[in-house]
């Protein structure tokens, strides 16, 4: 089902940052590990601190002005930590230098859902989503989805909305109730339909990257 795979350290890298880009993996309060962990009371340790950092007014549950607010000072951070020049934006280059900003599997996009689909029927899986052709995009087009003005950098502002946008959507799919609440139980809830996606997409990417690999050097 799942085989190991070995690949060079840069081979690695590109698999482990274009999983995270293509699955849009940006929850802010818990692991897939750390739901396990915490077994029926929701995230484990490590996850329940970063919990109670998000839920600011410590009653337990997290809430849309919780999730973006944290999601807002993560972007901030980010983008500090990214813009190699102190001048407070982002350029291209900047940003294609990360794991993630330079990951790029749009040539491989049909052969990995391809493999998903395999691999989802083999399973007889009913939580693994397969996902489409428009979740694969180059450096350059999430680079432009994030520069809304379309100067050629990323600034804080714009750093922000869409980490607001990303985040809204997560708490929108993580209350399965639509009480605009999330509680822990959600989180893990949803972390454990979510596991089996995050699984099958790794192990796609890294078989087709090794097909691809093994292809060249024939």
């Amino acid at each position: 089902m799942f085989k190991k795979l070995s690949f060079d350290s840069a081979t690695a890298s590109l698999v482990v940052g274009a999983a995270f880009v293509i699955m849009g993996t940006t929850l802010l309060v818990s692991t897939p590990a750390h739901a396990k962990a915490g077994g029926h009371g929701g995230p484990g340790k490590g996850g329940m601190h970063k919990f109670m950092k998000v839920d600011t007014n410590q009653d337990g549950m997290l809430d849309l002005t919780e999730m973006t607010t944290a999601a807002q000072l993560k972007a901030e951070k980010k983008l500090e930590r990214v813009d190699a020049d102190d001048n407070g934006s982002v350029s291209f280059e900047e940003y294609t230098a990360t794991r993630r900003g330079g990951a790029d599997l749009t040539e491989y996009a049909e052969d990995i859902i391809q493999c998903v689909t395999d691999l989802k029927e083999e399973l007889g899986s009913t939580t693994i989503q397969i996902p489409s052709v428009d979740d694969f995009k180059t450096p350059q087009a999430r680079f432009d989805s994030k520069d809304t003005n379309s100067d050629g950098m990323i600034d804080l502002s714009e750093a922000q909305a869409a980490a607001t946008a990303k985040a809204t959507e997560k708490f929108e799919k993580l209350d399965a109730d639509e009480d605009e609440l999330v509680t822990k139980t959600e989180i893990r809830d949803h972390h454990q339909q979510f596991k089996g996606t995050k699984r099958a997409m790794k192990h796609c990417i890294k078989e087709t990257l090794n097909d691809n690999i093994m292809s060249d050097g024939l």
